[in-house]
């Protein structure tokens, strides 16, 4: 088990410890992004030989870690191909390991990890029975991974097991990314914990988004964008509503996941309130109560110059293709310049009150 250095260098540090087995390659199936060797029978006649090597990586994370999930995987494990002697074995690894951890006080979760593609269903249902323990995780792929008669299998016994699976996941593949973006669907939601990686899966989305035109990035850079007619409206309004959606905003409910970002992405845009930046003309005053507070032409001069450091971030911002910024600082943009390709609304169950204006 490796511990990625991601999680310690964010200070994000789960107490769940993951620990992921395979016991074997082979599989009933041929996934495009799966480079194992599906025909290979290695392993399988020393499956029982894991158990060891699961109980060290619990004793070494036991250090760090509070909970563990065990998962064994393939290949496919539960595959017509299976001969029934690795059901046997299956278990074996379940029971010694669950009465293992109670006697030595760790709390573990055992999982097996299948794609739900064979007709002899009875040695699993026979597995769970005897193994109550047993948890099963599965994937979806809803780009082709299955034909048609393999997606009606998968169907089929996913509802039958229905009771005993602990997650079904989608595939996140670049071609489901793109029917998610041409799809006709508005929301995606990702339950996922802490090191699982949501932070690369929002920057992938936002890196399969359009970049911004030369006309946009014009209009920002010379800070016309922002230039009003005498009722108060955008002057370059029309322009802005001609422009397409592009790219991606990452909202936050904190400025340390705001620098988890960037210290992830370097190409991430940043923009943190006026109060986090110093004035450039008045280094004793931050933005917030910068003399252009008071003085408009003070601000239209900075403009002009492109020196004030939280404007130049609010441009970077509005023409980058993948932007962080927190939910107030969002809802205070004006509307016309919150149009995005992708809306990432992070910790979105913490921000309720907000996501209802979003």
């Amino acid at each position: 088990m490796i511990e990625h250095n991601i999680i310690t260098k964010t200070e994000k540090r789960s107490i769940l410890g993951e620990i992921i087995v395979t016991l074997f390659e082979q599989c009933n199936m041929s996934c495009k992004f799966c480079n194992q060797d599906h025909n290979s029978k290695v392993g399988m006649d020393t499956i029982r030989d894991k158990l060891p090597v699961v109980k060290r990586a619990i004793e070494n994370m036991s250090k760090t870690r509070e909970m563990f999930s065990v998962h064994f995987m393939g290949g496919e494990v539960f595959s017509d191909l299976v001969p029934d002697s690795c059901f046997d074995d299956y278990k074996y690894l379940a029971d010694e390991l669950e009465v293992w951890s109670k006697e030595n006080n760790y709390d573990v979760e055992i999982c097996f990890t299948t794609n739900f593609v064979y007709e002899q269903t009875h040695r699993l249902q026979k597995l769970l029975d005897q193994c109550p323990q047993v948890k099963l995780l599965t994937s979806y792929d809803p780009s082709g991974r299955f034909g048609l008669g393999q997606l009606n299998l998968f169907k089929k016994n996913v509802i039958a097991f229905e009771k005993y699976i602990k997650s079904a996941n989608v595939i996140m593949t670049k071609p489901n990314i793109d029917k998610f973006l041409k799809g006709d669907k508005k929301f995606l939601i990702l339950s996922a914990p802490t090191g699982s990686g949501k932070s690369f899966f929002s920057k992938t989305i936002s890196n399969l988004t359009n970049e911004c035109t030369e006309n946009f990035r014009e209009l920002v850079d010379s800070y016309e964008i922002y230039k009003l007619d005498k009722h108060g409206e955008f002057l370059y309004k029309d322009n802005l509503d001609r422009e397409k959606p592009f790219g991606a905003f990452a909202l936050t409910i904190t400025k340390p996941l705001q620098d988890q970002y960037k210290s992830f992405f370097d190409d991430a845009k940043v923009l943190k309130g006026k109060i986090n930046h110093q004035c450039a003309i008045d280094e004793t005053k931050d933005v917030e109560i910068a003399p252009c507070v008071i003085v408009e032409k003070i601000k239209k001069d900075c403009w002009g110059k492109c020196i004030c450091p939280y404007y130049e971030d609010r441009n970077r911002l509005l023409t980058s293709q993948f932007g962080v910024l927190n939910y107030s600082m969002f809802l205070s943009l004006p509307e016309d310049l919150r149009k995005k390709e992708i809306l990432i609304c992070d910790e979105a169950g913490v921000r309720r009150r907000d996501r209802q204006k979003i």
